[in-house]
């Protein structure tokens, strides 16, 4: 069981930094639409 514990703690972690990396890579594509409306 300590295996399984361990591999869905990594799960859990990996899910995490995906989701931030998701949420900055929306956050800088915003950016990037947004700078390109205001050079319009």
């Amino acid at each position: 069981m300590e295996t399984v514990t361990t591999v869905q703690e990594n799960a859990a972690d990996i899910l995490a930094s995906a989701k931030d990396l998701n949420a900055q890579r929306a956050e800088q594509e915003t950016a990037d639409t947004l700078g390109q409306v205001e050079e319009a």
